[in-house]
């Protein structure tokens, strides 16, 4: 079975889970990615669990954060899947 398909009908699918799956496929990611995920969960968990309001700023950080792990992952195809909208 996939290893995330049972982590996550184990319900132990968490980011520290999910890193070390990248790892196991030897994937690294930069510490100062892997300090903004881990940022970004402590974001999303009070939001989630505490009611936190997160601003504007919060999500455009957010976005950022997300984008930059689309360009680590897949550099090769990044450009194509990100796309900045100016109106």
């Amino acid at each position: 079975m996939n290893s995330l398909i049972k982590l996550r009908k184990e319900r132990k699918l968490s980011l520290g889970e999910l890193l070390k799956e990248l790892a196991k496929a030897g994937i690294e990611l930069d510490d100062e990615l892997k300090k903004e995920l881990d940022t970004l969960r402590d974001l999303r968990n009070r939001i989630v669990h505490e009611g936190f309001r997160a601003s504007k700023g919060d999500a455009e950080w957010a976005l950022t954060v997300a984008k930059k792990l689309i360009t680590s992952l897949y550099p090769d195809i990044s450009h194509k899947i990100i796309h900045e909208k100016r109106e």
